[in-house]
């Protein structure tokens, strides 16, 4: 898994968690102002029920000062008793569910009939008759109507207990479901935090401080560090491209103290650093003991030449002119630490190489082909070395096409999702051996009893420089295809994608 798609998906599981913390606590916050909104309307409720059964209450005081002989209890009574038709109106359009409504409806009508027994007592009140007002008001409204009154009104306030208490039961239990939601969510946050906090300690910040250590150690020389490249994510493929700059910069240290070394092999300093060379140099040492080893025959021989001596002699003079075409391309390639990068017009240039083989071409009745994509446009690369790079596969197919006749092919197009720069050099000549192209690109030490192409490995570093990649198909007896592909980029300051 790449590193991003690791952490897209670690603070893919930080943001649910968030998403389920803010929605479990929203829940939380709705069902805590329901259940309050509910236990508010409830004591609302009990509290009319209250109100109206303390003055129904109040109100009936009356009725035995009346029959005691109050003139104006009556009145008082009315006055007393005005609000009630008020609170049951109230008490009505709080009772939420059918159980309250029918309750209300009960208790109105049982009010209804306290009523009416309580005016009929006025009345006989009124009519002088007091005795049949006792009566009544002990009988019927005693014993009946005001019996049946305070049974519902006990009913309705059990009822409301009840209720009350079911209500609580459910803030309680909301808020301990809430508390359990929001605690299991916490836990999940936390750990997924360690978890986080675990990973990129030892899959980010680890890794990073090794690539630190690794680049400090090579500012100060080292170039034995490598790091570790089985990780399939961005970190590995940083560490593969470190691997191959130390490598490169070993390769390029080695070509500068090959240019170092004295010009004369006859000179003592020259015989001493053979010594101490790495294993790839042995170039030079190869080119001094084969010119040892001809001088020396050329002395004993003399004047005294024949074909035998001749005939011994050119195998090592054909390595010798081999030897001395390898250090020249040495001497001209340089490898500067440093590219001179400029802006610099991709098919132009490739006409400009092509022009430097066109006598050459023409002489040997060679077919070469340019075909460069309509895309292809400017580029920016270090121009000097591009065209010695071109020129160097266009040298090596000429060489490997016979006296007379053969094709070149020179393409340039835009690939990857116009991405990269793709250069191709293809020939139909004799082609190299895979062996052979694998020891030279790998920078092994190669054996000249087989002629190669001794500028593909000076041009593979140009390339790599670049950040580019060089690619050699061949087939002895078919031909050679030399690919070079350079990572393109849309500069800011151009209109066209320039390479970096």
């Amino acid at each position: 898994m790449k590193l991003r798609q690791k952490l897209f998906t670690t603070f893919s599981g930080l943001a649910v968690l968030a998403l389920l913390n803010a929605g479990v606590t929203g829940w939380a916050i709705s069902q805590w102002r329901t259940s309050n909104k509910n236990l508010e309307a409830h004591y609302q409720h009990s509290l009319r029920l209250k109100t109206l059964q303390s003055t129904v209450y109040r109100a009936l005081k009356e009725v035995p000062d009346a029959v005691a002989g109050d003139e104006d209890a009556s009145v008082e009574f009315e006055h007393l008793l005005k609000p009630a038709e008020q609170q049951f109106e109230e008490w009505a359009k709080l009772a939420k569910t059918d159980k309250e409504r029918k309750q209300v409806q009960q208790f109105r009508s049982a009010y209804q009939i306290l009523l009416r027994d309580v005016r009929a007592i006025f009345n006989l009140l009124e009519e002088g008759k007091r005795a049949e007002a006792l009566k009544l008001m002990e009988e019927e409204l005693e014993k009946k109507s005001l019996v049946e009154f305070e049974k519902l009104m006990d009913e309705a306030v059990n009822f409301d207990e009840k209720s009350r208490m079911a209500i609580l039961a459910q803030v309680r239990g909301t808020r301990e479901t809430a508390q359990l939601v929001l605690t299991l969510a916490a836990f999940g946050t936390i750990s997924l935090v360690l978890l986080l906090a675990a990973y990129l300690t030892s899959d980010l910040f680890s890794p990073l401080g090794q690539v630190q250590k690794a680049l400090q150690n090579a500012a100060k020389g080292d170039r034995e560090s490598r790091l570790d490249e089985e990780r399939a994510d961005e970190l590995g493929a940083i560490n593969l491209a470190f691997n191959r700059a130390i490598e490169s910069i070993q390769h390029r240290e080695q070509l500068l103290e090959l240019a170092a070394l004295p010009k004369d092999p006859q000179a003592k300093d020259f015989r001493l650093g053979l010594e101490d060379m790495p294993s790839r140099l042995t170039i030079y040492k190869l080119l001094y003991q084969t010119r040892m080893q001809l001088d020396q025959w050329a002395n004993n021989n003399g004047a005294k030449r024949d074909q035998t001596t001749d005939a011994k002699k050119q195998p090592i003079t054909d390595r010798l002119d081999r030897l001395l075409h390898a250090v020249t391309h040495i001497i001209e390639f340089g490898f500067p630490l440093d590219l001179h990068i400029t802006q610099t017009d991709i098919p132009a240039l490739l006409y400009e190489v092509l022009s430097y083989f066109q006598e050459e071409c023409a002489k040997r009745n060679i077919s070469i082909e340019l075909e460069v994509a309509p895309e292809v446009t400017e580029a920016i690369v270090d121009r000097l070395k591009l065209r010695k790079v071109i020129s160097e596969l266009v040298s090596n197919a000429l060489e490997a096409l016979p006296e007379r006749g053969g094709r070149i092919q020179i393409g340039a197009s835009l690939v990857t999702d116009n991405r990269e720069l793709l250069i191709e050099v293809r020939d139909n000549g004799k082609g190299i051996k895979e062996s052979l192209i694998d020891r030279v690109l790998a920078r092994t030490e190669t054996f000249l009893d087989e002629p190669i192409p001794v500028g593909l490995r000076l041009t593979k570093s140009i390339i790599e420089q670049h950040g580019g990649e060089l690619i050699v198909k061949s087939k002895p007896g078919e031909g050679t295809q030399v690919q070079i592909k350079l990572p393109l980029h849309v500069n800011q300051n151009l209109s066209t994608p320039a390479l970096v």
